[in-house]
This record gives C-alpha cells, structure tokens and sequence, in this order.
C-alpha cells in the first residue's frame, strides 16, 4: 500500500472511532437525563400520593356527621326534628290525627 493510502485508512479509523465515541456519549448522557426525569417523576408520585391521603382523611372529617351536627346546632343554632314535632299535611276537608 502506499503511503497516502495508509494515511487514509488510518484518518478512516480514527474517523469512526470518534463517531462511535461521540454517539455512546451521547447516548450515555441521554440515559443519564432520562434517569433524572424519571426519579423526579417518582418523587412528585409519592407527593401527590401523600397529599391524596391527606385530603381523603381531611374529606372524611368534614363529612363526619357528628362534626356537621356539632356545627348546625352551634353556629347556626338550628336544632334536631323531634318526630313528635312533625306536621302531618293532609288534604283539604279530611281531618288527620297527629302521630
């Protein structure tokens, strides 16, 4: 082979081997990126899984029924029906007894 045919191989080789190189690089990086989106996927999974749980027990309390009796009776002052209390609506011109 001659002399500029060596050297062509040779620039050829090199050529490629910087190819290849740049290319695991590159991709070695990208795997490192997509590692990083993924755990900070994760972490925002657990927060926002925690922070359901928080607003499921807080949504329980609310709705707790003794919690909305307690309120009823004292910040509005509304007070429980007692049965006996109760109006019984009947037509016009029968009479009804009261239970």
């Amino acid at each position: 082979m001659s002399k500029m045919s060596k050297r062509g191989v040779v620039y050829l080789a090199l050529l490629t081997t910087l190819l290849v190189s740049l290319l695991y690089v590159r991709s070695r990086f990208f795997l490192v990126e997509l590692s990083y989106k993924i755990s900070r996927a994760l972490e925002s999974k657990s927060s926002l899984e925690q922070e359901k749980r928080e607003l499921s027990l807080e949504l329980s309390t609310l709705k707790n029924p003794d919690r909305i009796e307690r309120i009823a009776t004292q910040k509005f002052g509304l007070k429980r029906i007692q049965t006996s209390a109760s109006i019984v609506m009947t037509p016009k011109g029968k009479k009804h007894a009261a239970p």
